[in-house]
């Protein structure tokens, strides 16, 4: 596996510290232990794929969900849950 600069660095994981991980446990069928190794990125990948189509295609981005997912306050507040999560996870 690739190792976290951020880790490697601080010794603290970054908000997606535990992806790879889980990107293994998902192919091999294990759904929850995929869940559990980081959850709130998971909750995000929605997103993220709406704003990867909106990057691909005018159309979508043009739409209202388009819109929406563009906007600098969602896209502020992604970035904000994530540096939240990035925090709580090391201080439990």
């Amino acid at each position: 596996m690739i190792p976290c600069p951020l880790h490697l660095l601080t010794g603290w994981e970054c908000p997606f510290c535990g992806m790879q991980r889980a990107i293994v446990a998902l192919y091999n069928g294990n759904l929850t232990e995929a869940f559990m190794l980081n959850p709130v990125a998971w909750c995000m990948m929605p997103y993220m794929l709406i704003l990867v189509v909106c990057s691909l295609s005018d159309r979508v981005r043009k739409s209202r969900i388009g819109v929406w997912a563009m906007s600098n306050k969602t896209i502020f507040s992604a970035l904000g849950i994530m540096a939240v999560w990035g925090i709580a996870r090391n201080l439990i």
